[in-house]
């Protein structure tokens, strides 16, 4: 009996055991899942924590735009204010304009009578216009005129000149008259006798000089005071090349534009020669003050006197045909104490130049030297043209 109740009770203690092992089992299970979902809480608390920052640093970035939208909110507004500000200015300026432009009708109405009477004025003066065409055209043949009355005056001129050496080739004869009839009165003859011969010498004397500077010199020289470009392009050249040299200097500048010329290598014009490139320095330095040389310069009128001479033939070339001229001591200074090729045989000074005719043969000084040799009418009254002047 004691062994079936220690049976029965060591059964039920094993179901007890069973029941209480399950029961631990469970429990064991139990705190496997608590276990596992304190894991899960755990990462969702750190996943929960990570969502938190980023909505804290996103906040911040919401408040940092918050924060610009109202700055562009407030420079907006200050916008708005300075364009309202603006607004009314042009309102201002827009009253103004009405008015001005109100003004400006009543101008454009003046004006346009003013037109109607500057119509009739342009009327009146295509008028006169074509009465000065009229005179222009009849002082243009006057012009031809005086051309043509110009050449007749040189070809007189030229007449003249021989007449002039005719006359001197006369003299000759009279004055050794004259010597005998003094050494006639030394020796005791009448005193009548030589004051004749004396008195025919001093006639023929008068006569040779009233011919070069007679009425027809005269009529030359003011003829060329109202000459052609040419004219006054010689002028101005020897003001600004030849300033403080003698006539006969101011003479051989002006002869050398005229070889030149003649010569047809510068230009066929004496304004071609002395513009031609790097020849005259003063047309390349100093133009604009050459072309504002006033007409009644003393400068001017005094070289006016010498190109006309030189024009008119009434002053001989001093330099015997010379086309290149130079100042030494200026040009040596420049290039280093050597002269240009052309200027390195003999030359013929002049005050302070030294013309050169690299293109003829003989030296200048020898040409020279033959030309005075057989001195002509101009140079022998070189004195009395500029006198004459």
């Amino acid at each position: 009996m004691i062994a079936v109740v220690l049976g029965y009770l060591t059964m039920q203690t094993q179901k007890r055991l069973e029941a209480v092992q399950s029961e631990l089992n469970k429990v064991s299970e139990n705190a496997v899942q608590a276990k596992a979902r304190i894991v899960d809480l755990e990462q969702t608390a750190a996943g929960l924590k990570q969502e938190l920052q980023r909505a804290d640093f996103k906040h911040k970035e919401l408040q940092d735009q918050l924060n610009q939208k109202n700055s562009k909110i407030q420079h907006l507004a200050e916008m708005v204010h300075a364009a309202q500000a603006s607004q009314d200015e042009w309102r201002t300026r827009l009253e103004s304009m009405r008015s001005d432009l109100e003004g400006a009708k009543q101008s454009l109405e003046q004006t346009e009578a003013e037109a109607e009477s500057s119509k009739k004025q342009v009327a009146s003066l295509e008028a006169k216009l074509e009465e000065t065409n009229a005179k222009r055209d009849a002082l243009q043949t006057a012009l031809q005129l005086a051309h043509s009355d110009l050449k007749q005056l040189r070809t007189e001129l030229n007449a003249a000149r021989s007449e002039l050496v005719d006359m001197r080739s006369l003299l000759g004869p009279n004055q050794n008259e004259l010597e005998d009839a003094r050494g006639k009165a030394k020796r005791g003859a009448p005193r009548k006798e030589a004051d004749q011969a004396g008195a025919q010498t001093e006639k023929l004397r008068k006569k040779s000089s009233s011919d070069v500077t007679s009425p027809l010199a005269e009529q030359a020289h003011t003829a060329l005071n109202h000459g052609s470009e040419g004219r006054d392009y010689l002028i101005r050249t020897i003001v600004f090349e030849a300033s403080g040299e003698t006539e006969i200097g101011k003479a051989a500048v002006a002869y050398v534009i005229l070889n030149r010329k003649r010569n047809g290598s510068w230009g066929d014009s004496i304004r071609d020669v002395v513009t031609h490139a790097g020849q005259f320095e003063p047309w390349i330095t100093r133009k604009d003050e050459m072309e504002k040389l006033s007409p009644n310069d003393p400068r001017y009128l005094d070289a006016a006197k010498i190109a006309d001479g030189v024009l008119a033939g009434l002053i001989a070339d001093p330099t015997a045909g010379a086309t290149h001229f130079l100042n030494p001591v200026v040009v040596r200074q420049r290039r280093g104490g050597s002269l240009p090729s052309w200027a390195e045989g003999d030359g013929q000074p002049i005050g302070r130049h030294v013309f050169y005719s690299p293109d003829r043969g003989g030296t200048v000084p020898q040409r020279a030297e033959a030309q005075r040799l057989q001195p002509t009418t101009a140079q022998n009254h070189f004195s009395d043209f500029l006198g004459a002047g």
